[in-house]
């Protein structure tokens, strides 16, 4: 756990640009330069809470202090915002706590530099949420290579991530790519790879982690090649859903938990339907548990770990429907792919070879429908017949002519988009959208042309008018008329209250 120093924190305040008074929607058309002048970011910054941008480029800017909820969208052009090895980017900060979100979409950060924490956004105590938005080459020397979250009063704040990646960024202590004091990291359908730092190559967390359908590949620490959960106060869950963990490395003296580690009594490792292959530590190749704390492996996968797959306390491993020796089971999977690529979908995979013993290897299939890929469980993967789940994130021998189901964006507020991949043969989508997880209760029913892959949807006109899960499929229509096989099933969750989205 780290904390600031009441000293950096003052004379980083001090040193920051006056916090940023929004009014309404700002376009930027000067893209050569940070401002003074009309259509550059400076001025939009000041005259907008929502910054479109009508021209691409690279621009070299200040710290950027945000002080109420912003949203910056490059969608449509190629927009990179660098700190030229000198300073953060932003620095988000409410005087109250829970009340500011900034939000970034399709946009590249870059070359982020601190001497404390926070090498590209320095997050207190309120909401980031980025989406289709990549943060790469930042460093802080102390905490959070790329982003890095400082707790208030009454908790921390957090980061929500939709796409996009976190590459190459490094710490000097903790969180080559995200740290959190007290707060929370949710990741989907993203990419993390090549951090470092001393503890937590991509991740440390004083808080919770959910990370779904993402890839951590190529990170590097001494204790944590991947993720190092430590929450001082107890109650650090870690949640992993139908993701990739490639070559992640605890490398030096002693080094413990080449993917994860685990620190500190009553946290969880909560590990759903996920691959882990070529991880490498002195002790726990894969994963490290030094606490009381419980290690749950669920229809999950461990494959050429160098180093026991799994070490430290013995009886705090639960392995269930799982491949692994060590502490996490009893036999190894057989015919991984040894090369991490692209398989289809957002992020890279390591595929099931023919004759794998992971293939229709898993009796009971989990609650979410799809692999990481997005493509439909369960499948025949054997060829007997019977469709039955695969052990790890990739699901052998999936039916054709799905619609590869994508993601979806989670804004504060509406809309809500859900998007899809292309089928080439499809001359319509039908999206429907229901309560439950059957279809037994679609609330929304829509037909999309062939050229359009995606659904906006709104709080209320559309029947999102109470709060809970709801889940969404599509499928294509073939040209004599007759409808393919239904996607994957995704779900997001609806505060109506607050109109809050998120997955």
């Amino acid at each position: 756990m780290f904390r600031l120093t009441a000293f950096y924190l003052f004379l980083l305040l001090l040193l920051s640009p006056l916090p940023v008074v929004h009014a309404t929607e700002a376009v930027v058309t000067d893209c050569t330069t940070y401002g003074p002048g009309s259509g550059t970011l400076e001025d939009a910054l000041a005259t907008g809470d929502t910054i479109t941008f009508a021209c691409s480029g690279t621009i070299i800017v200040p710290l950027i202090t945000i002080a109420t909820s912003t949203t910056i969208d490059a969608t449509g052009q190629t927009v990179i915002l660098s700190g030229n090895d000198s300073n953060p980017i932003f620095s988000l900060y409410g005087i109250d706590e829970w009340t500011v979100t900034l939000t970034l979409i399709n946009l590249t950060l870059t070359d982020g530099y601190t001497p404390g924490s926070g090498g590209a956004i320095i997050v207190r105590w309120n909401k980031l949420v980025l989406q289709d938005t990549f943060i790469r080459d930042s460093y802080a020397a102390e905490h959070g290579g790329a982003v890095s979250v400082i707790k208030g009063v009454y908790g921390g704040g957090g980061v929500d991530m939709i796409g996009g990646g976190l590459i190459n960024n490094s710490a000097g202590n903790q969180g080559g790519a995200i740290a959190t004091d007290y707060g929370y990291i949710r990741v989907k359908h993203t990419v993390i790879d090549h951090n470092s730092a001393l503890y937590g190559g991509a991740f440390y967390a004083d808080g919770f982690i959910r990370a779904t359908d993402s890839t951590f590949s190529n990170n590097e620490a001494n204790k944590g090649g991947a993720i190092y959960n430590f929450a001082f106060w107890g109650g650090g869950i870690v949640e992993i859903t139908n993701s990739t963990f490639s070559n992640n490395r605890a490398v030096g003296e002693n080094s413990q938990g080449g993917a994860l580690f685990q620190n500190v009594s009553d946290n969880q490792y909560y590990i759903f339907s996920s691959t882990f292959y070529g991880n490498s530590a002195d002790e726990g190749g894969t994963v490290y548990s030094a606490s009381a704390s419980t290690v749950y492996l669920i229809n999950s996968l461990i494959a050429a770990s160098t180093g026991d797959d799994c070490a430290g306390k013995p009886h705090h491993y639960v392995s269930r429907n799982s491949l692994a020796t060590g502490l996490c089971g009893t036999e190894a999977p057989t015919g991984i792919d040894p090369v991490l690529q692209d398989n289809g979908g957002p992020t890279m995979t390591h595929a099931l070879l023919e004759g794998s013993n992971a293939i229709d290897a898993n009796a009971v299939c989990p609650p979410f429908f799809a692999d990481q890929r997005g493509m439909v469980r369960p499948a025949d993967g054997d060829g007997d017949g019977q469709e039955v789940c695969d052990i790890g994130a990739y699901e052998y021998g999936t039916a054709s002519g799905a619609p590869l189901r994508n993601h979806f964006t989670a804004p504060d507020y509406d809309p809500i988009t859900l998007t899809w991949g292309a089928v080439d043969w499809a001359i319509a989508y039908e999206i429907e959208i229901s309560r439950t997880p059957d279809f037994s209760d679609v609330i929304k029913n829509s037909v999309a042309t062939a050229d359009t892959l995606e659904l906006q949807l709104n709080s209320g006109p559309d029947g999102i008018n109470k709060n809970g899960p709801y889940y969404w499929h599509v499928r294509a229509q073939r040209p004599d008329q007759s409808w393919g096989e239904w996607s994957a099933t995704d779900s997001f969750i609806v505060d109506v209250n607050s109109r809050y989205w998120f997955f």
